[in-house]
């Protein structure tokens, strides 16, 4: 009788598991494609899927946000989802936006009060991102939120640096 209520547990225990995966699996599909209606229900359902993170520790806001997902993404905030979570490399959803230079998502994560000047592991903060990749727009946004651009990463260059060493002039006056 015992051994039948273990291997019922057991049975109960890896079903659940299995439908954790599959809902886990399909909150990332939906951010990307931004279908509101099913983050809605799923976080309602699974109210922790907010903050999951799938194989590279990508939560649902990096996803929605890197997408251009601005309605999936405010749903998210809404809910509270964690603004500034770390992927495995410790990127935020801000740092991937300094990388593909998605402006409006750049603000609405500034207007949710984001860690302005939180650093990946090799501590590279948003400012740096933006300023290796040359977005004027989104330095002009981090600087006026308080971007700090004194900090260096872990190979000793600052944001002015980086904006140097790629020769973009645009940005090195505007980070002099």
């Amino acid at each position: 009788m015992k051994i039948y209520k273990i291997l019922s547990l057991v049975a109960v225990l890896f079903m659940l598991q299995n439908f954790c995966e599959a809902q886990t699996k399909d909150v990332y599909e939906i951010c990307r494609s931004g279908d509101t209606a099913s983050l809605k229900a799923m976080l309602l359902q699974t109210p922790l899927l907010i903050d999951s993170k799938q194989s590279k520790g990508f939560t649902p806001l990096i996803i929605a946000t890197y997408n251009g997902q601005a309605e999936i993404s405010a749903i998210l905030l809404r809910s509270g989802a964690d603004i500034n979570a770390q992927d495995k490399a410790g990127n935020t959803a801000l740092m991937g936006l300094c990388f593909n230079g998605n402006i409006a998502m750049v603000q609405l994560l500034l207007k949710n009060k984001v860690a302005i000047n939180a650093l990946n592991f090799n501590h590279a903060s948003a400012l740096i991102f933006a300023a290796t990749f040359g977005h004027v727009e989104i330095i002009k946004l981090l600087l006026q939120a308080g971007a700090d651009k004194s900090i260096k990463d872990s190979n000793g260059k600052t944001a002015l640096d980086q904006a140097m060493m790629q020769g973009n002039e645009a940005v090195v006056t505007l980070l002099k």
